[in-house]
């Protein structure tokens, strides 16, 4: 393999759900966003979900989101806000560290289960995107 061909590794922390305006959400959605998360990362192209390497340069990142829904919008609307902290370890970092928010604001209908779940998939993909300020940054730490 060459050089070039080398991914750096992520691994993922905590995930949590901060706040939902329904309690089932709490559990149900952590495999949605783990999933999406996991997803948006190994598309990233420079970046592989690992269980993480001691010695080698890599990331170690907590996502958490608040789910909350306006009844008084017509129609009703679901906001999820996501935010991810991560840390770049191994030998030679210094703890480098970064933090950035993804908000989506979506339209439900009467499937609002499925809709939460559109809306938590996109708020892990707007913080995994390619160009996203997340994976920019890591790509920045590792110059």
């Amino acid at each position: 393999m060459s050089v070039a061909n080398v991914k750096n590794g992520v691994s993922l922390g905590k995930i949590e759900i901060k706040d939902s305006f329904d309690p089932k959400y709490k559990s149900s959605m952590l495999p949605v966003m783990g999933a999406a998360f996991k997803k948006g990362i190994e598309a990233s192209g420079d970046f592989t979900i690992t269980a993480g390497v001691d010695d080698a340069k890599s990331f170690m990142i907590k996502v958490s989101i608040s789910i909350s829904k306006d009844d008084k919008s017509k129609p009703p609307k679901v906001k999820v806000a996501a935010a991810a902290a991560g840390l770049l370890t191994g030998r030679g970092t210094s703890g480098q560290q970064f933090a950035v928010q993804s908000n989506v604001t979506a339209t439900t209908s009467s499937r609002v289960d499925n809709d939460v779940k559109l809306t938590v998939e996109d708020a892990m993909d707007g913080l995994t995107d390619k160009n996203g300020k997340m994976l920019q940054a890591m790509r920045n730490f590792l110059k």
